[in-house]
C-alpha cells in the first residue's frame, strides 16, 4: 500500500493535525503537539507512520521522485510554491534542468514536471496547493502536463478552506484509512464504501477484521458470529427507520411502522421478515404474474421505495434465522449450545462456512440499503 506524499515548504503541526487526522494515531497527535512547530520535530513525529510521508525542502522532494519506485506513492499533493524564505533549498544542489528563472517561486511545478516525466498518473493521483488557480491553468508549460482528465479539483486554492478540501479528500480514501486489511481491500472496496456511509467507521473495520481473520478456535468461532449478529441487528434497525421515517407518505407501510418495535424499543425482526417477504405490500400490482415464478420474484421489485426483491427477502431471513440460532439474545430465541456444536466432527469447519455465507448476505443487504429512499 503506498503512502501519501504532502510535499509542502511551511509545515505547521496544527495543520498536519486537522488535515491527516484520520491516518495519524493518538501518539503522533501528541508528538505533532508538542513539537513547538518545528520542522524537524513535525516530520519525526509521523516517520513511522506507513500512509504519511512529509517532505518540506525541494530538493529533498526532487531527489526522492527521481530515487523512488513512485508506483509505492498513492498520492501527492504538492504546494507549488517551495521557495519559502530562500533558505529552502541550495542553489547549488539544484537539477541541470532547473531554470530559476522559470521555476523561481513556483518549485512546485518541476515537481509536477518529474512526476509527469516518470509517467507518474498525475490525472487521479495528484493535487496542486497554489495562490492562483488561473495561473497555474494557463501557463505555457502546463498544456501538455495536465491533461483534459485532470479535474478542476485536484487544483485546491491555498486559504481558508484549504486544508478542509485537503481533509476531505484524505478522508475519501478507504484505501488509507483501512491500511491494515490490504490483503482484502480491493475486492471488498465497493461494499466498504456503502458500509461506512451507513455504519461508520469502526463496525466497517470490526466486520473487515472477521473476513480477513482465518478462524479457528471456538472463541473466535462464537466472537464472529457474535459480531455478524450486532451487524444484522444495525441492518435490521436501518431498515425500521427508513420505513418508520416514510410511514405516513407510504400507506401500505403504515401498518409495518406501527409493529416494527417491541415495547422497549428493541427492533421486531420477525415483523421486517414478513414485510419484506409479503407481496400485497407492493405499491404496483401485476396479477397476471404468479408470485411463485422465481425469475419474476427475482427480478421485480416489490416496492419502488424499498427495492425489495426475492434475494433481498432471502438473505435477510436466511441470516436472521441463522444467526437468532446461534447467538440468541433472547429468551423466545432457539437455545442451541454452540460448544456442543462445535465439538463434533467438522462442527469448525462447517460453522466457518456458515460465516463466509452469512458475511456475503451481509455485503449484499448492505448495498441494498442505500437504495432505500
Amino acid at each position: 500500500m503506498g503512502k501519501i506524499v504532502y510535499i509542502e515548504d511551511d509545515l505547521k503541526s496544527h495543520d498536519i493535525i486537522r488535515v491527516f487526522s484520520s491516518i495519524l494515531s493518538d501518539s503522533e497527535v501528541t508528538d505533532l503537539k508538542q513539537s513547538r512547530n518545528k520542522i524537524v520535530k513535525i516530520k519525526e513525529a509521523v516517520s513511522q507512520n506507513g500512509s504519511l510521508l512529509l517532505i518540506s525542502d525541494f530538493t529533498e522532494a526532487v531527489d526522492f521522485i527521481k530515487t523512488s519506485n513512485l508506483n509505492d506513492s498513492l498520492l501527492f499533493i504538492v504546494d507549488r510554491n517551495l521557495y519559502g524564505d530562500g533558505n529552502c533549498y541550495n542553489s547549488d544542489n539544484l537539477p541541470d534542468d532547473f531554470d530559476e528563472n522559470i521555476f523561481h517561486e513556483r518549485e512546485g511545478d518541476y515537481i509536477i514536471y518529474l512526476l509527469h516525466k516518470k509517467n507518474y498518473n498525475i490525472d487521479s493521483s495528484l493535487y496542486i496547493l497554489t495562490g492562483n488557480s488561473d495561473s497555474l491553468r494557463y501557463k505555457p508549460e502546463f498544456k501538455y502536463l495536465l491533461s483534459e482528465n485532470f479535474k478542476e479539483n485536484n487544483i485546491i486554492i491555498k486559504g481558508s478552506e484549504s486544508n478542509s478540501q485537503i481533509k476531505s479528500v484524505i478522508d475519501n480514501i478507504p484505501a488509507i484509512r483501512y491500511l491494515e486489511f490490504e490483503s482484502i481491500l480491493e475486492k471488498n472496496l465497493y461494499y466498504i464504501k456503502s458500509m461506512e456511509r451507513e455504519f461508520g467507521y469502526t463496525q466497517t473495520s470490526e466486520f473487515l477484521k472477521l473476513i480477513q481473520k482465518e478462524l479457528n478456535t471456538t472463541t473466535e468461532i462464537k466472537g464472529a458470529l457474535t459480531t455478524l449478529r450486532q451487524l444484522f441487528e444495525k441492518i435490521g434497525a436501518s431498515i425500521a427507520l427508513k420505513i418508520e421515517s416514510n410511514r405516513y407518505t407510504h400507506p401500505m407501510w403504515y401498518q409495518i411502522g406501527n409493529q416494527i418495535r417491541h415495547s422497549k424499543g428493541t427492533i421486531n425482526m420477525q415483523s421486517i421478515i414478513d414485510y419484506l417477504g409479503n407481496p400485497t405490500t407492493t405499491t404496483k400490482r401485476v396479477p397476471d404474474k404468479p408470485i411463485e415464478d422465481t425469475l419474476f420474484r427475482i427480478n421485480y421489485l416489490y416496492n419502488d421505495s424499498l427495492k425489495v426483491n426475492f434475494m433481498v427477502y432471502h438473505y435477510f431471513k436466511t441470516a436472521w434465522e441463522i444467526l437468532s440460532t446461534l447467538i440468541h439474545n433472547h429468551a423466545t430465541e432457539v437455545d442451541v449450545d454452540l460448544t456442543k456444536y462445535l465439538e463434533k466432527q467438522n462442527g469448525v469447519e462447517s460453522l466457518k462456512n456458515i460465516i463466509s455465507i452469512l458475511s456475503t448476505y451481509i455485503k449484499e443487504l448492505i448495498l441494498w440499503l442505500e437504495l432505500i429512499k
